[in-house]
């Protein structure tokens, strides 16, 4: 059932409801701090989530680091790399300033920053100016700001960071599969719709099905996605098994087109075929629990 089900949601539903926004990743102060401007930021851009999408990385990367496999931190970063269209990086805390330092030397990731740093330092020859900063600068397509961290004026950062986002995306294409779990949280939505409650397992299963990948792999993009979702409360678990939230369930049929004679690539009404595909998993279920 899983493996027949995996791909119909893959080949059938999945290219129709998965976003095809900017995707954004901000790092800065830690998130207990609420009055950051990383924070401010975040909030600034909200009004534009219908093109743009913003996640901060310990949302879907902290549970990883944390998880009984210990997914080692550069397969997380390559992941990173690979899933968002740009990193808004706010130099305002030691964590940051340490990942600047990774990320301007990684080969995806240095043509995808954002890095807005004090003004204060502008002129100052520390090694942060003279060697991460100055490289992006001269041998990079990423971005840097400068603004002053004392008074912030958040509205001032508006243009030049959307410029930035336009710029940088122009020249970068990410993968919009299955493989890239901020894609992937699509995928996922979908499954649980059709099947709740299904198992973490049955997700990883489904994932390295339809990715072609191994089990570690599919394990971190299933991860990640739930992670995204369970931060916006539209999953719940209960004994092991994910079901949709009354947000989840309303996230999703925003996503199904609201004319019914809307059809698919290959001329299917998706909304049928939702119903048809949730009918089908309901009776295998059925059948299954009877034979237990």
């Amino acid at each position: 059932m899983i493996k027949q089900m995996a791909q119909q949601i893959y080949d059938e539903i999945f290219p129709s409801i998965a976003q095809k926004k900017l995707s954004l990743f901000l790092v800065g102060a830690g998130p207990s701090d609420h009055n950051s401007i990383r924070e401010k930021i975040r909030k600034m851009l909200v009004p534009y989530n219908s093109i743009i999408e913003t996640y901060y990385p310990e949302d879907i990367f902290d549970e990883l680091i944390q998880h009984k496999n210990h997914f080692d931190l550069l397969s997380l970063e390559n992941l990173l790399a690979e899933s968002v269209h740009s990193v808004i990086m706010i130099l305002e805390s030691p964590g940051a300033i340490a990942e600047l330092g990774a990320f301007s030397n990684h080969s995806i990731l240095k043509n995808k920053l954002i890095v807005i740093i004090d003004q204060k330092f502008k002129k100052h020859k520390s090694f942060i100016m003279l060697g991460p900063i100055r490289y992006l600068k001269k041998h990079t397509s990423s971005i840097v700001l400068f603004h002053d961290f004392k008074k912030p004026d958040i509205q001032a950062l508006f243009v030049p960071i959307i410029k930035g986002i336009q710029k940088i995306s122009k020249h970068i294409s990410i993968d919009l599969k299955v493989t890239n779990p901020i894609t992937a949280q699509y995928y996922v939505l979908t499954a649980i719709y059709l099947l709740e409650p299904v198992s973490k397992e049955e997700i990883i299963e489904m994932i390295g099905i339809t990715g072609s990948l191994p089990p570690n792999e599919a394990n971190i993009i299933a991860h990640a996605s739930l992670s995204i979702l369970h931060k916006r409360k539209e999953v719940s678990v209960k004994k092991n098994l994910y079901h949709l939230t009354q947000v989840g369930l309303q996230r999703f049929n925003s996503y199904i087109p609201a004319h019914f004679n809307l059809r698919l690539n290959k001329g299917k009404n998706i909304r049928r075929e939702l119903d048809l595909l949730r009918i089908e998993a309901l009776n295998k279920k059925l059948r299954r629990e009877k034979r237990a």
